[in-house]
């Protein structure tokens, strides 16, 4: 039976998916696997807000989940999942899931483990298209490399048009421009600049949540004249060292594209490992091919 989830099954639904995202084989990116940080983001996407959220039971067990984080303006999803304990279950629930949704959704993205063999197969019969391959990487506090450095500061506005500039030359399409970071800046939400005669050298940006324990390290830039010289692992080093001030946060973690070999190589000289390598898939909704739905069901 498929049908929405029930407020009274977030628990059940959460202890599920943490089961199932413990194995490379069933595991989907950004799902995470604590059950409790599980059951509040489905509480917060699928209750408070009109994201879906389908659920396949078959003998009183769950024995599948698809739901999608929705932008509704521009009718973009990023899908939870799906998850199945068989793959007999993956047609019938995308096929309920698009029927009830396609005419509020016209992108869907996926991000699958690289070994999850049954999703990738599904994808590529629905007519899914691979977009990247991406490395999930994370570093828990008591293993990273811890230091603050006197010639990295918080940022000050005498080079805001500097920080614009290179930001915005370095990530010319991005979620958040030059002036949007500037503009979103608070205790929480923290900039950090290396200078250097005068001139700016470099920065980084990060998040802190700490009601919830989290931080995020949102973008790194140098300028090229300074590349090769070291000063992005300090401004690394740096930004990981505030975030883990922080009594709550005890774990990073962060994505990059698996061609991005120094990024990742950075990355690794502060502490962080490679966690998971996930597959980005992008089906449109103009896209259509064919599903064999009998050999599914005779699978």
């Amino acid at each position: 039976m498929i049908r929405d989830v029930q407020k009274n099954e977030l628990e059940e639904v959460s202890l599920f998916l943490s089961k199932m995202n413990g194995k490379n084989e069933h595991h989907i990116g950004y799902c995470g696997t604590n059950s409790l940080e599980i059951y509040e983001a489905l509480e917060e996407l699928f209750l408070h807000v009109t994201s879906p959220l389908l659920v396949v039971k078959h003998e009183g067990n769950i024995v599948g989940v698809l739901g999608a984080d929705m932008n509704e303006e521009t009718k973009e999803a990023e899908m939870w999942g799906p998850w199945v304990m068989d793959k007999k279950w993956l047609t019938p629930l995308w096929l309920h899931f698009t029927k009830e949704m396609e005419p509020r959704i016209h992108t869907y993205t996926f991000f699958v483990n690289k070994e999850n063999d049954t999703v990738h197969t599904f994808l590529n019969e629905i007519g899914a298209s691979q977009q990247s391959e991406q490395a999930v990487l994370d570093v828990q506090k008591r293993k990273a490399k811890l230091e603050s450095y006197k010639d990295v500061s918080l940022f000050c506005s005498s080079y805001a048009q500097d920080f614009i500039t290179l930001h915005n030359t370095l990530f010319p399409v991005t979620y958040y421009s030059g002036e949007a970071i500037l503009k979103q800046l608070n205790e929480n939400h923290v900039l950090f600049i290396m200078v250097c005669d005068q001139a700016l050298v470099g920065y980084v940006y990060v998040e802190a949540d700490p009601n919830y324990g989290e931080g995020s390290i949102e973008y790194i830039g140098v300028q090229k004249q300074y590349e090769g010289k070291g000063y992005a692992q300090k401004l690394l080093t740096h930004a990981i060292t505030w975030l883990f001030s922080f009594d709550t946060i005890n774990e990073l973690s962060l994505c990059v594209n698996l061609s991005h070999k120094r990024a990742i190589s950075l990355y690794e000289k502060v502490g962080f490992q490679i966690k998971h390598e996930l597959s980005v898939y992008r089906k449109n909704k103009d896209v259509y091919k064919q599903i064999d739905v009998e050999k599914q069901k005779g699978s």
